[in-house]
């Protein structure tokens, strides 16, 4: 009977205490998503962009990625309204 009293006890706690293991849980997983975006800022977008800093704008590969992307940004900004 006493196992039986100390898992209603257990059961009780851990409800007690369940918006705050919830609240942790969002805090680290914030935590964790602040990191991965940070990381994956400086280590592949911010070398990318000085990458394509570094291309001249003049050539026809250039101008065709600014088409593309321009061509690209009025067709989502149709869809969406």
């Amino acid at each position: 009977m006493s196992e039986t009293t100390s898992a209603v006890t257990e059961a009780v706690d851990i409800a007690a205490n369940a918006p705050e293991a919830i609240s942790n849980l969002f805090e680290y997983g914030g935590k964790i998503m602040y990191g991965a975006g940070y990381t994956v800022a400086f280590v592949i977008v911010f070398p990318v962009a000085l990458l394509f800093a570094v291309i001249p704008k003049g050539n026809v590969l250039m101008q065709g990625v600014i088409e593309g992307s321009a061509a690209a940004r009025s067709k989502a900004e149709g869809m969406v309204g």
